[in-house]
């Protein structure tokens, strides 16, 4: 008769101790093992006669080139986020001072730089927008600005 699990041929030997598993309980037909000094369970977190998983093994080196990657990434977002605020004022302000008084001047410069052609009720109506758009985010930079210093005056 062949064994499904280990595919040898004949029966199965019978077990030497008589307190062990019988061969139909264990299902690799081969004697329990003892647990080793590494399978040990520790004391308090195992249960009587269980026997603890053997640990995974370490992964040094990964760990540490996942770390240099985070931290590479952090700098990256950080030094972003700092040229952010720092230029956040430059875009607003440019355009409030380059922006046309006469919105004939503001379809022009449209037409000149993109070739394409707005009417003036348009150029009014962007520049308007604009203006209130600008003065808008410059309002709350400065309000933002306010209160990062007042926090950090308080703490």
């Amino acid at each position: 008769m062949s064994c499904p699990h280990c595919r040898r041929e004949g029966a199965p030997s019978p077990p030497s101790d008589p307190g062990a598993p019988s061969v139909a309980q264990t299902p690799d037909h081969r004697a329990p093992r003892a647990p080793s000094v590494a399978q040990a369970p520790t004391p308090g977190h195992a249960r009587p006669g269980s026997v603890a998983p053997p640990e995974p093994p370490r992964k040094r080196f990964r760990s540490a080139r996942k770390t240099a990657r985070k931290t590479a990434q952090k700098t990256v977002r950080t030094t972003a986020r700092k040229t952010a605020r720092k230029t956040g004022w430059l875009l607003p302000g440019i355009l409030l001072v380059l922006m046309p008084k006469c919105p004939v001047c503001l379809a022009a410069y449209i037409a000149l730089i993109t070739g394409i052609s707005i009417p003036i009720t348009a150029a009014t109506w962007l520049r308007g927008s604009l203006i209130a758009i600008c003065i808008g985010v410059l309002v709350w930079l400065a309000v933002r600005w306010s209160l990062y210093l007042y926090k950090r005056s308080i703490g």
